[in-house]
């Protein structure tokens, strides 16, 4: 069984990804944007997760069109269910199809990494917002929420039949 690592599978796009070549621009840690996400999940803490935005900072190419991240992690006592959460603030322009789909392919590639290799993909409703969800094979599941609007994106990797993930996204504050 896949339990919770002792960093999440962080999922955010690696450097040398389709998502652009490295640019003078830099993403910068923003810890406010955690606040779409609910404060706990299944009783647990949402808390932010330093270490999975250290990762993404360091990635190159993540500031060409990310202006803004914080990523958050929750986990049960057991470690049997959690979830890994990105919130992205993009740069003007960036939400485009052709972007969101490079950075689904990327952080999907490096969250199913860890788990198996990509299994699925599917398009479903989670608290009325429509999401694409990603299955790996080793019952790893993420999801990709876009808020066009706002010019906001959030992906979640998550593990454990309480599913987690989707808790995540029902608890979504507009």
């Amino acid at each position: 069984m896949f339990s919770a690592p002792a960093q999440p599978p962080v999922g955010t796009p690696v450097a040398g990804s389709s998502l652009g070549s490295p640019s003078a621009s830099t993403a910068i840690v923003d810890s406010s944007l955690l606040a779409l996400l609910p404060a706990t999940v299944a009783g647990f803490d949402v808390k932010e997760f330093p270490e999975g935005e250290q990762q993404a900072v360091d990635d190159p190419n993540l500031g060409r069109n990310v202006a803004r991240f914080a990523t958050a992690f929750v986990v049960n006592a057991e470690g049997t269910n959690w979830a890994y959460s990105a919130v992205v603030a993009l740069r003007p322009g960036a939400g485009t199809d052709t972007f969101f789909t490079a950075w689904q392919n990327s952080f999907d590639a490096s969250a199913c990494s860890q788990a198996g290799g990509i299994s699925g993909h599917v398009v479903v409703s989670i608290g009325g917002r429509s999401v694409n969800e990603t299955t790996c094979l080793n019952s790893v599941r993420i999801y990709h929420v876009r808020l066009d609007q706002q010019g906001l994106l959030i992906s979640i990797s998550s593990l454990g039949d309480e599913r987690y993930g989707e808790q995540v996204i029902e608890g979504l504050r507009p």
